[in-house]
């Protein structure tokens, strides 16, 4: 099976190679690597030039106008030949068996399952997150898919080619920014994963990732978390009946204070959210929420 690697790149001509480096030595290369420049403006396509002499693998270069990570990948995806496809960042890197075992553990599950779910080391060698318990792929699927979402971190994820072009990155008019979550949200409610503690990549640091360029506290940075809980209670909750009312709440108070970082009134809110139920929540929610924060900038003015 052919897996497309895409990887979306903006002014990271020092880092490509790094990752070109790692897919030189995979154990197996039945891979094509697509890179989607989203409008760098340092010398991206001279190294990628540079790479693609003596390749053991194609290697596709795309340029297109800055849109964001979402949108690059978009492209990539439409542009892609492989029956898998395999997401990874320009500051990544594979580890040398990371193809091998991707297609392993896919072919073991005898067409059960729509994608792998992996881990990240970090430069120390430590796993992204917590590790899946022992026996996690068993247990009942409620609780797999809350502790699925507890667990944070920056994970690799393998896909059949046919659901990503079913479903590509939402694509936000006039915005730059799109969390993952986006998708994958989606994803885990639709289809069936495979977990594993398998390390399949390593995250490095040695360059400003997105979100702190952005800073945590931007307001597109705000923006991009509205959208995905405004997706959950709009989408998500529809399809996927594993949240408990708790993780509901939850979700429903970080869309109130996201909606209130970004500026959005009560009524902008409500507008925003199409469910009745979830409208009167925000309501009832809003309010209390308004008066704290408000009072609490006030008293930091004060003092």
């Amino acid at each position: 099976m052919l897996i497309s690697i895409i990887t979306p790149s903006y002014n990271r001509a020092s880092t490509l190679p790094r990752l070109f480096k790692s897919l030189e030595v995979q154990t197996n290369l039945s891979i094509e690597w697509i890179i989607v420049d989203d409008g760098s403006v340092d010398n991206t396509k001279e190294v990628v030039d540079g790479m693609v002499k003596g390749a053991p693998f194609p290697i596709k270069y795309f340029y297109k106008e800055n849109g964001g990570m979402h949108t690059a990948r978009n492209v990539g995806i439409r542009e892609a030949m492989g029956q898998l496809v395999m997401l990874v960042d320009s500051d990544d890197a594979l580890m040398p068996d990371a193809i091998e075992c991707g297609l392993v553990m896919w072919n073991s599950a005898g067409g059960k399952i729509d994608f792998i779910r992996g881990r990240y080391a970090g430069e120390d060698g430590k796993i992204v997150g917590k590790p899946f318990p022992e026996g996690f792929n068993t247990f009942p699927k409620k609780k797999k898919q809350r502790l699925a979402r507890a667990n944070r971190g920056d994970c690799t994820i393998i896909l059949k080619m046919e659901l990503m072009k079913k479903h590509p990155f939402y694509e936000p008019k006039n915005v730059k920014f799109v969390l993952d979550s986006m998708l994958w949200n989606e994803m885990h409610a639709r289809y069936e994963c495979l977990f594993t503690n398998h390390v399949f990549g390593i995250n490095y640091h040695d360059q400003e990732n997105q979100l702190s360029r952005k800073g945590w506290q931007s307001k597109e940075v705000f923006n991009a978390y509205y959208l995905v809980y405004l997706d959950l209670f709009n989408r998500i909750f529809e399809i996927d009946k594993t949240y408990s009312i708790y993780e509901k709440w939850m979700n429903m108070l970080k869309l109130l204070r996201a909606g209130i970082k970004i500026e959005k009134n009560l009524r902008e809110i409500a507008c925003d959210i199409k469910k009745p139920s979830s409208k009167a929540a925000a309501i009832f929610n809003y309010i209390p929420m308004y008066i704290f924060l408000v009072m609490k900038h006030k008293v930091a003015k004060e003092t």
